[in-house]
């Protein structure tokens, strides 16, 4: 959608403030689907992409904050076959988790971006051209999805975010 301006005023207000362009654009997304993966290669298949397993029966599983977005309790990661006896959760070597793929969705996206311009007719054949592109003009910040590995210190957190506001203009002389 384009909006042209119809000017304020009038005399050089209104030849100023007419005919500027904006087009702005909403965009909404949910969030991107992700893996939780244990860390490390426990199939011993060499990926290095092996699910957990999921621990029934734990409370609050998506708490959806950027210190945890995932109740990371819920799964257990690889063990030895000593400690499978204490811990029948844990995935014994050689053998694969029972953690669904893409079973979470990291967090969702709000890019309100938006375009003005106009151009500047002197004369017959000389127009000057002005355009500013705005993106993520309301500068709201867009977490990325949390860490997926069980490995990791920061486990089940969101500790990146995407981009922040960004203003880009352009002249251009047409002749």
């Amino acid at each position: 959608m384009v909006v042209t301006s119809a000017g304020l005023g009038t005399g050089f207000a209104n030849a100023l403030t007419k005919d500027w362009q904006l087009a702005p654009i909403v965009s909404l997304y949910t969030g991107q689907p992700f893996s939780v993966t244990t860390g490390s290669d426990v199939s011993l298949t060499g990926e290095n992409l092996d699910r957990p397993t999921v621990v029934p029966d734990v409370s609050n599983p998506f708490p959806h904050t950027t210190s945890e977005w995932f109740n990371t309790t819920l799964f257990a990661g690889g063990c030895n076959n000593a400690t499978y006896a204490s811990n029948p959760y844990c995935v014994p070597l050689g053998t694969f988790g029972n953690a669904g793929r893409d079973i979470f969705h990291g967090p969702g996206t709000i890019q309100w971006d938006m375009s003005a311009s106009r151009i500047f007719q002197f004369n017959e054949r000389l127009k000057l051209q002005y355009k500013a592109e705005f993106f993520n003009i309301m500068n709201h910040a867009n977490w990325n999805a949390p860490t997926a590995g069980l490995t990791s210190s920061t486990f089940g957190q969101v500790t990146t975010f995407g981009s922040p506001r960004l203003i880009q203009m352009s002249l251009k002389m047409i002749f």
